[in-house]
C-alpha cells in the first residue's frame, strides 16, 4: 500500500497504486502486440461489468500496471522460462516525463503480464462527493526479484504487510486506509495462503458495483456499504450507536463511521 499525500482522492491516507486511466493506456495499436494475452483472452478475464470494449479492458488494465511502476517501482511483466538476461529492479522515472513507462517495457524485452491481473472489485465514489470515481480494484501477484518502493510524489510512504496488520493499525490510527481499502483488506483475511486466493481471484468476476451510502454526521460521516441493511434509507432513517460495536478485524461489518481522520468499522 502507499500512503498518498498529494492526491486529492485520498490525501494522507493508505491506498493501493493506482490512477486515472490516461489516452495512452487506450492505444490497441501499441499494446497489443506488447502484453501475454490474445484479445479474446483479455476480454474473458478481465472484461465485462462495464467494460464493453477491448479497448476499455485494454485501458483499464494498462493503467493498473503502469501506476503500479510510477507508484511502487514494480513492473508486470512476463520474463521467459529460458532467459538469460540479468534480473534487475526496473527504474521508475519522474511522472512529468511521457513515455517513461513505455520504455520500461521496451528495455525489459518482455511482454507485460496481463495474464498476472485478476479481476477483484468495482467501485464508485458516493453521490454527494463533489468528484466522483469508477474505480476497478485488480489483484497481482509479486514478481520476483522486485521490491516495492514508493514514487516519493504522490505516494510519500509504502508499506508491505499481512491485511489483519494492516486492519488493526487502522484501529490505532497508525495506519489510516480508505473505505476501499479497509474493505478489500478485510476481504483479503478469508484465505489462508497466496495459492487460494489466486484460484479464487481467477474465478472471481467483477460482480456488481459498489457503490457506498455516505451520510454526514455533525462530527465525522457514515458510511454504508451496499450489503448494509440501511442502505437507500435516507440519512436521518438511519440508527446507528458508536463505542462498543467498533468490531475487529475477522468481525463482519456493513458500514464505515468517520471520525478524527480515521474510517472504523461498525457492527449493526
Amino acid at each position: 500500500m502507499k500512503r498518498s499525500e498529494g492526491s486529492s482522492f485520498m490525501p494522507g491516507r493508505y491506498v493501493f497504486p493506482g490512477g486515472r486511466v490516461d489516452t495512452e493506456d487506450r492505444l490497441l495499436d501499441y499494446w497489443l502486440p506488447r502484453v501475454d494475452l490474445a484479445p479474446s483472452q483479455m476480454e474473458a478475464r478481465l472484461g465485462g461489468s462495464g467494460l464493453s470494449s477491448l479497448q476499455d479492458v485494454v485501458g483499464y488494465a494498462i493503467a493498473a500496471v503502469r501506476e503500479t511502476f510510477e507508484e511502487a517501482g514494480v513492473l508486470l511483466v512476463r520474463p521467459s522460462e529460458n532467459s538469460e538476461r540479468e534480473k534487475s529492479q526496473p527504474q521508475p522515472h519522474q511522472r512529468e516525463e511521457k513515455g517513461r513507462f513505455r520504455v520500461a517495457v521496451e528495455n525489459s524485452g518482455f511482454p507485460i503480464a496481463l495474464s498476472a491481473l485478476r479481476r477483484w472489485s468495482h467501485w464508485i465514489t458516493p453521490k454527494i462527493r463533489r468528484r466522483r470515481y469508477d474505480t476497478r480494484f485488480f489483484l497481482a501477484p509479486m514478481p520476483a526479484e522486485q521490491q516495492c518502493r514508493p514514487d516519493h510524489q504522490e505516494a510519500v510512504a509504502g508499506i508491505w504487510m499481512p491485511p489483519r496488520d494492516a486492519l488493526l493499525g487502522n484501529l490505532r490510527g497508525e495506519i489510516p486506509l480508505s473505505p476501499p481499502t479497509l474493505v478489500t483488506l478485510k476481504e483479503l483475511l478469508a484465505f489462508s495462503d497466496l495459492d487460494g486466493l489466486l484460484h479464487e481471484a481467477g474465478q472471481r468476476p467483477w460482480g456488481e458495483r459498489r457503490l457506498p451510502q455516505l451520510i454526514p454526521l455533525r462530527e465525522g460521516a457514515l458510511l454504508l456499504l451496499p450489503w448494509d441493511p440501511c442502505y437507500g434509507q435516507h440519512g436521518k432513517e438511519v440508527e446507528w450507536k458508536v463505542g462498543r460495536e467498533i468490531t475487529a478485524p475477522e468481525e463482519p461489518f456493513s458500514r464505515l463511521w468517520f471520525a478524527g481522520g480515521i474510517w472504523r468499522p461498525i457492527r449493526i
